[in-house]
């Protein structure tokens, strides 16, 4: 089962729901207890609206796990923002594992994920 946040608040570093609580999507990504394999490893993806006025949000996606993605902890570690969409992917019985298979999906000043 894939795993998602959606968070609209107060500004806050990505990483702090990405990473740093005790029930973070990573740690969920670690220990997904409806599954055999309790691992969601086929990729992730991160969107969010940036603070400097620009209407197209920025998106970072990855066949990687999160938790081993270097970038992602530096990206959702230096970014504040208002309004971000964080994903991680457990692909379908024979579901290709590609970026274009990674959630959020951007067009124009939309953001989007779907279950």
């Amino acid at each position: 089962m894939c795993r998602f946040i959606a968070y609209s608040g107060e500004r806050i570093f990505m990483n702090t729901l990405i990473f740093d609580t005790s029930n973070s999507l990573v740690q969920q990504s670690k220990k997904a207890k409806m599954r055999v394999n309790p691992l969601n490893e086929d990729g992730f993806g991160l969107g969010w609206y940036p603070e400097h006025g620009d209407r197209i949000p920025g998106t970072f996606v990855s066949v990687e796990p999160a938790w081993s993605n270097r970038n992602l902890s530096q990206i959702a570690s230096k970014i504040p923002t208002h309004h971000f969409f964080a994903h991680v992917r457990d692909a379908s019985i024979d579901m290709t594992v590609s970026q274009s298979n990674c959630h959020p999906f951007q067009y124009g000043p939309y953001l989007w994920m779907h279950k």
